[in-house]
């Protein structure tokens, strides 16, 4: 299977400024655009922090069917607005990152 073709997950930890506000300006806003990507929320809550340091009170995963498609929706005007409200209102810090799914073929 190809980098292509393989699942990519989009996991963001946030500083979260007020959940209830966060969650009816950005996350229902967004919610419907993911789901016509093919994407599935796989966990959103406060993170349990094992070791290091972070100022985040909330993480997310998210499941997209490929970096393809995933970077379509992150780049796409539909969802500017809602990505700059995220960056510059309702969170103070945090980060947004992909990552590909393990491909346990590529150590065999």
């Amino acid at each position: 299977m190809s980098s292509s073709d393989r699942p990519v997950y989009l996991v963001a930890q946030l500083a979260v400024k007020d959940l209830d506000d966060f969650m009816q300006r950005y996350v229902f806003g967004v919610s419907g655009q993911m789901q016509k990507a093919g994407a599935e929320v796989l966990a959103a809550a406060p993170p349990q922090i094992l070791e290091g340091d972070q100022d985040v009170n909330r993480t997310v995963l998210i499941r997209f069917p490929s970096l393809e498609i995933a970077t379509n929706w992150y780049e796409s005007e539909e969802y500017l607005p809602f990505r700059e409200l995220r960056k510059t209102e309702l969170t103070t810090s945090g980060a947004v990152q992909f990552v590909e799914e393990f491909d346990p073929s590529a150590f065999a």
